[in-house]
């Protein structure tokens, strides 16, 4: 059986020294009168008082708190637990009661308001109820750290489920973002392989590009946001890519709005929206195919349309598509969004419209 131990509380003990200087002032100002001439009158008594007795209690902080954790373990039918606290509450009163007496004394003593005489007289007659005001002491002392406690448990416990869903959401944003990668690097090489043997330096020109882009992908592999400006320097860089492979047979047009540039986007989010157009439209055509690309600052938000030329004739038919691309930007889409964005499609003879729209966009 172990009595008397200490453990820290949860609150800084220079905290605890601030709050009894506070409490014991409201509780003197309480004693505060008038003379006869209208005079303030404050006993020094008093004012002694309760400061020596709030700051023993402060002193004695640590074996309090150690003991409130007794109040947990110390069930009915656990005796010897519930003996080891009726220990600790009683010495713990009886040391209270000889310091702060002793200490009380003292100072009344070396002031010439005590008898010595007159102490012990004294002592015995209050004794039952400063007994039972220093146990009242001990048990709001224990119910006001038990409530901070029970907060910072609390308060540490959302914290930390607020650290493991950013975690996770972390996590799933660099998932989505892996998967672009080599789903880019396989189609860029794709469109070497088509011209190596037919035009080698072309297909040598665009082993360098795609070497320049991945690296400035690795190099952004940590952010989850990025500028307008920065992303669309991507989608140009494949474009370059991709206008290699057609020559002649694509064209590229952009109609950026200046306001929408400084605002912030997922990476790689335009340029799988770019590849479905050159896999499922501009691949397909026989004749000269174009993307559009207009980005709108609209209502505190992001509008972004890309359009491509599609086939007409039925015997152009679409290949076959995992949709990995759209399924990839609508997941990262709401990971980072939320509610507050909206992606349609719509096709009309020969030309096929992506529209995306975000809500409460951040900027730069």
């Amino acid at each position: 059986m172990q009595i008397l131990r200490k453990q820290k509380p949860p609150i800084p003990h220079r905290f605890i020294y601030l709050a009894t200087v506070l409490i014991s002032l409201v509780i003197v100002l309480q004693f505060v009168s008038t003379n006869a001439q209208g005079e303030f009158v404050i006993r020094l008594n008093y004012i002694v008082l309760f400061i020596i007795k709030y700051f023993v209690w402060a002193l004695l902080i640590d074996f309090v708190y150690g003991m409130g954790n007794l109040l947990d373990k110390a069930v009915l039918r656990d005796y010897k637990m519930a003996f080891t606290l009726l220990c600790n509450i009683v010495l713990l009163t009886c040391l209270h009661f000889l310091i702060s007496n002793f200490i009380y004394y003292m100072v009344l003593f070396c002031t010439g308001d005590a008898n010595p005489k007159c102490i012990l007289p004294t002592l015995y007659r209050i004794l039952p109820e400063v007994f039972m005001s220093r146990i009242v002491d001990l048990f709001a002392i224990l119910l006001i750290l038990k409530v901070i406690d029970a907060y910072r448990v609390s308060k540490n416990r959302k914290m930390q489920i607020t650290n493991l869903k950013g975690q996770l959401h972390l996590a799933q944003l660099r998932s989505l973002r892996a998967q672009l990668n080599p789903h880019f690097l396989f189609n860029s090489l794709h469109a070497v392989q088509t011209l190596i043997g037919y035009d080698d330096v072309k297909a040598k020109a665009m082993v360098i590009k795609i070497s320049n882009l991945l690296r400035k992908m690795l190099d952004q592999e940590d952010r989850q946001l990025i500028s307008l400006e920065e992303e669309l320097t991507y989608l140009k860089d494949y474009l370059d890519i991709e206008q290699e492979r057609f020559h002649d047979r694509l064209s590229i047009i952009l109609e950026i709005d200046e306001a929408t540039k400084q605002m912030l986007v997922p990476p790689l989010l335009l340029q799988p929206l770019a590849e479905n157009a050159i896999k499922h439209g501009i691949s397909l055509l026989e004749r000269h195919g174009e993307i559009s690309l207009v980005t709108t600052a609209k209502d505190n938000g992001l509008q972004i349309e890309m359009s491509n030329t599609m086939p007409l004739a039925p015997k152009e038919t679409p290949v076959s598509s995992t949709k990995l691309g759209l399924r990839n930007i609508k997941n990262r889409l709401s990971q980072l969004f939320k509610e507050d964005y909206t992606l349609s499609f719509d096709k009309s003879p020969g030309v096929f419209k992506l529209t995306l729209t975000i809500k409460n966009i951040g900027k730069l």
